[in-house]
């Protein structure tokens, strides 16, 4: 059976998958190392519903004999998938390239958090049920990745040139690449001034930046953001 991983397996955490480039075509795909499923513990959120339900129904998925290999009903991951292969690193002034997940998810998050930074700007706190909310943005996350899928271990249980068949990238949700890679402008855009429940409360009432003099010199006061992220 596939062993979905946790905390990405959570409802609440936004789970990052994997992509990469094509060298030949230079189009954004899923990256085969990635990981992607569902949960064996936790059931799937309401709010993943109808985007999981048309991809397990569109998409031909691995042999899965009486749900034996996977849960289709458990929480589906992950949410939405960044370049994770072949990063460019500076490394003591020479050029890495790199890959992993734990590349791909620093970049999601950074942009949430500059999306964050503007919300403060404007009086808002930070956005609240962020993994939530990414399933009602009309317009999406950015690019929909259709191309590539993962792969499981080989049948001993370790990575090796024998693997077994994973997930596809489809339009939509997959379980791949989740709503798709992100772009900063469609998601500004759509979550800077999310109103209600989706907007979180700031932690402590938002002041701006004042100066005073204080022995003749300009002293800057300012408040704290400490908790950009959900």
């Amino acid at each position: 059976s596939f062993n979905p991983q946790y905390p990405a397996g959570s409802a609440y955490v936004v789970a990052v998958g994997g992509t990469k480039l094509s060298k030949s075509t230079g189009l954004e795909g899923a990256w085969e190392h990635s990981s992607g499923g569902f949960s064996g513990l936790i059931s799937r959120p309401s709010f993943q519903d109808n985007a999981v339900s048309h991809y397990l129904s569109e998409t031909q998925l691995p042999s899965n004999p009486n749900n034996s290999v996977f849960q289709t009903s458990g929480r589906a991951y992950p949410d939405v998938a960044a370049f994770g292969a072949f990063e460019p690193l500076l490394n003591s002034g020479s050029w890495e390239a790199i890959g992993g997940t734990s590349g791909a998810c620093p970049q999601f998050a950074a942009i949430i958090t500059l999306i964050n930074i503007h919300r403060y700007q404007n009086g808002l706190g930070p956005i609240g049920a962020l993994t939530k909310t990414l399933y009602q943005l009309p317009q999406g996350v950015g690019q929909d990745v259709t191309i590539g899928q993962t792969y499981a271990t080989n049948r001993q249980g370790q990575c090796g040139s024998q693997y077994l068949a994973g997930y596809k990238a489809a339009a939509g949700w997959d379980a791949t690449t989740g709503l798709g890679s992100p772009k900063y402008s469609t998601l500004l855009s759509q979550l800077v001034n999310v109103p209600g429940e989706q907007a979180g409360k700031a932690s402590a009432p938002v002041k701006k930046p004042h100066h005073h003099h204080k022995k003749g010199k300009k002293v800057a006061k300012t408040n704290t953001v400490g908790k950009f992220l959900n």
